[in-house]
């Protein structure tokens, strides 16, 4: 968490949402960086409600439209952030 992309997110996304170390079971292919001293971070820009969340990875995963087009915006404001620190 001391790295200046984690403080980025905090200050782009630390009033909307939570940016907080986390675990999830999953897997990705994070670890092949990690094992070369790379920080990986996940990073979920979409807000998804229960039923999308449990579609996941299912034969017809999808995201509603709104939830997409407000997830591009908030990425994009990651990348603008991030970029110019």
């Amino acid at each position: 968490v001391d790295t200046s992309v984690f403080r980025c997110l905090e200050r782009t996304l630390g009033e909307t949402a939570p940016v907080v170390p986390a675990f999830i079971a999953a897997v990705t292919d994070a670890r092949f960086l990690r094992q070369r001293g790379i920080p990986v971070y996940g990073f979920l820009p979409f807000e998804l409600n229960s039923k999308a969340l449990r579609g996941i990875h299912s034969k017809d995963e999808h995201i509603p439209l709104d939830a997409f087009a407000k997830g591009v915006e908030t990425m994009w404001s990651v990348v603008r952030e991030c970029a110019g620190s």
